[in-house]
Order: structure tokens, then C-alpha cells, then sequence
């Protein structure tokens, strides 16, 4: 029965996904913005992250106001977002450029979709674009909020191959169990 407890207990030893927490500013035409994101190290590509959820505020130009990350990022590649207007990724990287041209979607409160992206072949080039044909051209910043990028207090994230493999470890233990109780009702 010990040994049952032992194996439950690593059961809950999990890998943990940790979501490192970046900030990225705007600066063009006349708008400014900032924000900051959650965001995952993809798993192919080192150095390349997959923003999870975020905020972003534009404090002055003609799209002042705040905006959150749109939650539904595409799962690989790209997808189109819910008006069709633009072609997103919710990709970054600290690299430059920071952001690739299918960029970070945005929605905010009144329904208008931003995207910001960058362009490959220009370091310090970014557009910010919405969905009621506004575009500003800028320089984007994008760092680390903390030295190692990592947030201390990210939640755990058990993977499910994880999981599987803790229950595998219950197996033998379950049925050696079960055996030596069907032994005790037979004596």
C-alpha cells in the first residue's frame, strides 16, 4: 500500500511549461503604445514564442485605447482573425525582427481588430494596422520584463504524455493490490 502512495505521488510531479512575461512598446505617427504578454518557447524553433495572452494600450494617436491579445492564437502557422481582415500568428521573438508579418492580434472593447507586425526584411520597421483601415508605421521594443524572461509565479502545466506515464506507474502497483487482496478473501 505504500508503494501505491509513492507511485500517486509521482503522479503529480510534472513537467511544468513556463510562460515568460515580455514588454513591447510602439512609437509611430503619432501614436503611442505599450503592453505587455504572456508568452511560451515553442517547442521547434528555440528563441521563438507563441504569446499566450497580453494587453496593449495605445495612450495617444487616432486608436488610443486598450486592447487584449485575441485568445484564439492559431495552433501552428496562421490563421485569419474573426472579421477576415487580417492574417495572424501571435508569434515573437527577442530577436530582431521581433515580430514576423503576420504579427500580434489585438481586439478591443468596441470591436476593432489591430494587428502589429513587422516586416522580415527591415530591422526596426513595424506597422500597427486596424480593422477600420488605419495604419501607423514605428519602431516596436521588445524585452523581457524580468533578467530571465521567466515569471516566478507561472502556473504548472502538467503535459499529457506526463500524465499518461504516472498512470502507467500506478499500474503494477494497483495490480499487485488487487492480487494480494483476492488472496486474503480466498484463505
Amino acid at each position: 500500500m505504500q508503494g501505491l502512495a509513492v507511485a500517486a505521488s509521482l503522479l503529480f510531479v510534472t513537467a511544468q511549461a513556463h510562460a515568460s512575461l515580455f514588454n513591447i512598446t510602439f512609437k509611430g505617427d503619432g501614436n503611442l503604445g505599450s503592453g505587455e504578454f504572456y508568452a511560451t518557447e515553442t517547442g521547434a524553433d528555440s528563441g521563438v514564442y507563441s504569446v499566450n495572452s497580453g494587453t496593449f494600450q495605445i495612450t495617444s494617436g487616432s486608436l488610443a485605447g486598450t486592447y487584449s491579445l485575441f485568445p484564439d492564437s492559431p495552433i501552428s502557422g496562421a490563421a485569419y482573425s474573426p472579421t477576415d481582415y487580417f492574417y495572424y500568428d501571435n508569434g515573437a521573438s527577442p530577436s530582431v525582427p521581433c515580430l514576423d508579418l503576420a504579427g500580434l492580434l489585438f481586439t478591443g472593447s468596441n470591436g476593432l481588430e489591430i494587428n502589429l507586425f513587422g516586416y522580415p526584411t527591415a530591422t526596426e520597421f513595424y506597422t500597427i494596422y486596424a480593422n477600420n483601415g488605419f495604419n501607423a508605421s514605428g519602431v516596436v521594443t521588445l524585452a523581457p520584463a524580468t533578467p530571465d524572461g521567466i515569471v516566478s509565479n507561472a502556473a504548472s502545466v502538467p503535459e499529457c504524455a506526463t500524465i499518461f506515464q504516472g498512470a502507467l506507474l500506478l499500474f503494477p502497483f494497483a495490480a499487485g493490490t488487487l492480487r494480494s487482496l483476492r488472496r486474503r478473501r480466498l484463505v
